[in-house]
């Protein structure tokens, strides 16, 4: 199972924002989907050689279309992150600030009253992370301080982490035509964590 995230200021400079598609409630939420989707086209295209990347719904939830390898994306903050595996799975990741933590609670019926902070967290992605992969196993962890992230799999393994990390030497990025043979290297790297 592999998880490829982005910071989503390091590379918001080098794209062509006429690319973005969508209609989102806030320009910062068109912004983290459209990031969501890019990763998961380039990491799907250069990781996986994936060449059709076209995505259907189904079950409520996106896949590709012609290829059997399972994805779910997740955006917080400054962050977009997506997880590939051969099996259902599902990501939640959620930037921690404080938070009406017992209304919140309340809305998803979590099982702690006056949860803290931590607790709260990872209770919050846990629920979305299962909702997303239909209540499998779950493994919770802080991903760069700031962020709870919870992944529900069909079993425990390892999961190999990947940074997208700008190497600053870009053209504008068009969002939605992602071609391989424009990210060999020169302006990004996927840095193994």
């Amino acid at each position: 199972m592999d998880m490829f995230f982005i910071k989503i200021s390091e590379f918001l400079p080098f794209v062509d924002e006429s690319s973005f598609t969508g209609n989102y409630k806030s320009k910062k939420h068109l912004i983290e989907s459209n990031f969501g989707k890019f990763i998961t086209e380039l990491a799907a295209k250069t990781q996986y050689k994936i060449q059709d990347t076209e995505t259907i719904i189904e079950n409520s939830k996106p896949k590709f279309k012609n290829s059997k390898m399972c994805f779910s994306i997740s955006h917080s903050n400054d962050i977009a992150a997506v997880i590939f595996d051969k099996h259902n799975i599902g990501l939640d990741i959620e930037f921690i600030k404080e938070r009406d933590f017992n209304s919140i609670s309340g809305y998803l019926n979590l099982p702690v009253k006056n949860p803290d902070k931590l607790t709260f967290y990872k209770l919050w992605t846990n629920f979305e992370a299962e909702y997303k992969s239909k209540k499998q196993k779950l493994t919770s962890f802080i991903l760069e301080k700031d962020y709870m992230c919870s992944i529900s799999s069909f079993k425990h393994e390892k999961i190999n982490l990947y940074e997208i990390k700008s190497k600053g030497k870009h053209k504008k990025i068009d969002l939605q035509n992602i071609n391989p043979e424009n990210f060999k290297y020169e302006s990004i790297e996927f840095n193994e964590l």
